[in-house]
């Protein structure tokens, strides 16, 4: 048997002497259970002190009335159904005693699921969002230094091979030199030993399909307009011709011919003829360059969509917010009304002796006028 307690829509005015323990009453506006009453002595007369109980929370608390005074009492409505059933969604299907079903719950809170819906679906972008982030920003800092390692280890390594021809520079320079092709290396190698996972990174299927292409296409294809025009016939060959067979090719090439002339003569001399092989340094760099922007791109659209879809959700967010905040208020209005109407028709009740001369009715009916 379900109780439904329906407190402050209807209430009338008791004497404190006759309110009695079990009884219900209204205390700043809310439902209390009184769970104890006792009748003492005060500086101010005989007074009854209650401890009270909320109907909700089980909140207690303890205050004391002038024995003379009111107190507000909630009409107490009882309506009596039968648990039909619980439906998937948790919410209890019931039958009045004329037949009628009603779903309780569902109704009530239907507003308030979609505001909270539309905050956690935000936050749930963002948190997608800043989750990829950190990986997302870890990858173009790669691409965007093998850019330029590429042409620092074979510009450097040709410094190495003619320092006979630069006398002003000492030994100390040289080195510097060598550990930067070093590291350049190290940065390549560690580049083409990753797979990367663009799953927990921002990017669109667009990219990884971008990505796919470059690794086993001709990277000749891919050069910017005029270097691709001036460069039509020396493209091709350079590199062992291996700028035909991809981006992963072409980076473990670089990869073993850098590790073979450390190992030969840690480019102190030239033991194999070179030929364009600065120039085509210069072109994977430019290839680079070309993937580099390619998914700088492919992140402002990735960004651009998710700043849009929140648009979306704050403009319904705000329409929510705004239903909900003018149901509160037109329920906080009409609560108003009645309470002042409750005050007006108990005021002209009320004896004007008693009004003038009781200070602690007076007290008690400030307080129900700042209700």
């Amino acid at each position: 048997m379900l109780y439904n307690l329906i407190p402050g829509k209807q209430s009338y005015l008791e004497k404190v002497q006759n309110v009695k323990q079990g009884d219900y009453l209204l205390f700043k506006d809310e439902p209390y259970k009184i769970l104890k009453g006792q009748v003492k002595m005060s500086s101010h007369g005989i007074c009854a002190y209650f401890k009270v109980e909320h109907a909700f929370s089980k909140q207690i608390l303890e205050d004391k009335f002038h024995s003379n005074g009111y107190l507000e009492i909630p009409v107490i409505q009882f309506e009596e159904y039968n648990l039909v059933g619980i439906n998937d969604d948790d919410f209890l299907s019931l039958l009045k005693s004329n037949g009628i079903q009603k779903i309780q719950g569902k109704k009530e809170y239907l507003l308030i699921d979609l505001y909270l819906f539309s905050f956690y679906f935000i936050l749930y972008l963002l948190q997608i969002y800043l989750k990829k982030y950190p990986e997302t920003a870890q990858y173009k800092k790669q691409l965007a230094d093998l850019g330029g390692d590429i042409p620092l280890m074979f510009a450097q390594r040709e410094v190495l091979y003619g320092r006979k021809n630069y006398m002003y520079l000492d030994a100390t320079y040289f080195d510097r030199m060598w550990y930067y092709i070093m590291e350049s290396l190290n940065n390549t190698k560690l580049f083409t030993s990753q797979d990367p996972d663009f799953n927990k990174m921002l990017v669109t299927n667009n990219f990884k399909d971008f990505y796919a292409q470059i690794q086993l296409s001709d990277l000749c294809e891919y050069l910017p307009g005029d270097i691709k025009i001036r460069a039509v016939s020396l493209c091709p060959t350079i590199m062992n011709q291996n700028m035909r067979h991809g981006l992963k090719a072409m980076l473990i090439y670089i990869q073993n011919l850098i590790e073979t002339d450390v190992a030969i003569n840690n480019f102190t001399y030239r033991a194999v003829p070179t030929q364009n092989e600065l120039e085509g340094a210069f072109m994977i760099s430019e290839v680079i360059n070309v993937m580099n922007s390619y998914f700088y791109n492919d992140l402002i659209d990735v960004t651009t969509k998710l700043v849009d879809q929140q648009q979306i959700f704050n403009i319904c967010y705000l329409v929510i917010l705004f239903v909900v905040l003018l149901i509160i208020i037109t329920e906080v209005k009409n609560k108003i009304y009645e309470n002042s109407k409750i005050i007006i028709h108990f005021v002209y009740v009320i004896p004007s002796q008693t009004i003038f001369t009781d200070d602690t009715f007076e007290r008690t009916l400030r307080t129900l006028i700042n209700f």
